[in-house]
């Protein structure tokens, strides 16, 4: 008798131990299967229709969702549904570096950036930083940030000026933006160098912004020299003057 009982029990815990759950089914597909709207047959492979309203765990850890044979970790038939506060129309979802998803605004539906351009700014001897007022706002992503201003250079000694201009997080500050894109210290200025003897120039030049903030974000465009001279209203609304920005991968 004993022994006919810890046959039983042995039999009982190997059925137990492969067992399948099955919650609104007595035909589970999986370790554990629940068919949300009881529309199963009691066997066979439920139809795509039937298989709409279920969930399923597979004996590998796959989880089905409208499916009862997921071929992945999470596969899911029919729509997603993702909100974190960064979704928004046309947006893309994008993972950084630890697997860790959050929505961007795609490359291919931004468009081009114009800055808004301020008064300018007196740019004299002394290597103090001003700002010019000028400024850009760009979403989220890496931007090819392309400048042509036109410097009148008022006075100057020696044979030669420059400009050197780049952008800030605050219009109250002239610390470069660390988005501002760097090969260590190369890439973080837009330069000019003008010669003696003649009063008007033009400066061009470009840097890459890369706004990881996930949201829109303000630079501020200033500018200074370290040579002896003055430039009369740099960065502001000459005619000539251009700021934009495109967006680049």
């Amino acid at each position: 008798m004993k022994k006919n009982l810890i046959i039983l029990c042995l039999m009982t815990v190997s059925s137990l131990a492969y067992s399948q759950v099955g919650i609104n089914t007595p035909n589970p597909q999986g370790t554990f299967h629940v068919d949300g709207a009881k529309d199963n047959a009691e066997t066979g492979t439920p139809t795509a229709t039937q298989q709409a309203n279920d969930f399923t765990v597979t004996s590998i850890g796959n989880v089905g969702v409208g499916t009862t044979a997921p071929s992945a970790k999470l596969d899911v038939v029919g729509n997603i549904k993702i909100t974190d506060g960064t979704e928004g129309i046309g947006k893309v979802l994008v993972s950084d570096i630890n697997g860790i998803a959050s929505w961007q605004t795609s490359t291919a539906t931004k468009s081009l950036v114009l800055a808004t351009m301020g008064l300018g700014a007196n740019i004299s001897t002394g290597g103090l930083a001003v700002q010019t007022g000028s400024f850009l706002t760009l979403g989220p992503g890496r931007w090819l940030v392309m400048t042509t201003q036109l410097v009148n250079l008022t006075s100057m000694s020696g044979g030669w000026f420059n400009v050197r201009s780049t952008f800030s997080d605050s219009s109250m500050s002239t610390s470069i933006s660390p988005d501002i894109v760097t090969n260590g210290t190369q890439g973080r200025w837009i330069s000019g160098i003008m010669n003696s003897g003649t009063r008007w120039h033009v400066m061009n030049g470009s840097l890459i912004i890369n706004n990881t903030s996930g949201a829109d974000k303000t630079y501020y465009y200033y500018a200074f020299t370290d040579t002896t001279g003055t430039v009369d209203t740099f960065g502001g609304s000459w005619s000539e003057n251009q700021l934009y920005a495109l967006p680049i991968n």
